[in-house]
């Protein structure tokens, strides 16, 4: 096991956890250590299980079709966000100068059943990288673990300054730019 390898794949397989993490700090919602460690897991889980399996499901499951299946449902989340904007945005809540007021971007915290889905659209992007580095000879358990930790780091460092350093510069257009960084990450695990 070479530490220098993990930290490399852990680090690449999870740097869309910090584009997700600064999104939805855009948008003021809280990534828990609940939220963030029920995605990790669901991101080890799917390490564990496409590293183990690697050379087993290569002839069945081509890299690609996971990348593009990963890709899909981020796409979904960010067209969904830009959508809901507008929504909003048709029916505003006016000042009298006809200005657009700023969107009450009520903290919330993730709910549970948004975290299982967004660490499955994280884990399974991640099956192709985990398939590529099982072939390569990298260990499922530190790969699994490195990729653990990375995951939650980023999501935490991503929501940290969504929430405290950019949502003051970016103001009511938060939803939309979050929602379009979804669709640009979207397109780069699509292409990439």
């Amino acid at each position: 096991m070479h530490l220098l390898s993990v930290i490399l794949f852990a680090v690449s397989s999870n740097l869309d956890n910090l584009v997700v993490g600064l999104s939805y700090g855009l948008k003021k919602v809280h990534i828990s250590l609940l939220s963030s460690m029920l995605i990790g897991s669901i991101t080890f889980g799917g390490t564990i299980l496409s590293m183990t399996l690697g050379k087993k499901l290569l002839p069945f499951l081509p890299q690609k079709a996971a990348q593009l299946l990963g890709s899909a449902i981020i796409l979904g989340m960010g067209v969904y966000g830009i959508l809901c904007f507008l929504m909003k945005s048709r029916q505003p809540d006016c000042h009298q100068d006809g200005q657009l007021s700023k969107p009450n971007f009520s903290p919330r915290s993730l709910k549970v059943h948004e975290s299982i889905i967004l660490g499955m659209a994280l884990a399974v992007n991640n099956i192709g990288l985990g398939i590529g580095a099982s072939i390569s000879g990298l260990g499922a358990i530190p790969a699994s673990a490195g990729s653990l930790c990375c995951s939650m780091i980023f999501l935490t460092v991503g929501n940290h300054a969504g929430k405290r350093w950019l949502s003051g510069f970016i103001g009511r257009y938060a939803e939309p730019i979050a929602s379009v960084v979804m669709l640009v990450l979207g397109l780069y695990e699509l292409f990439s």
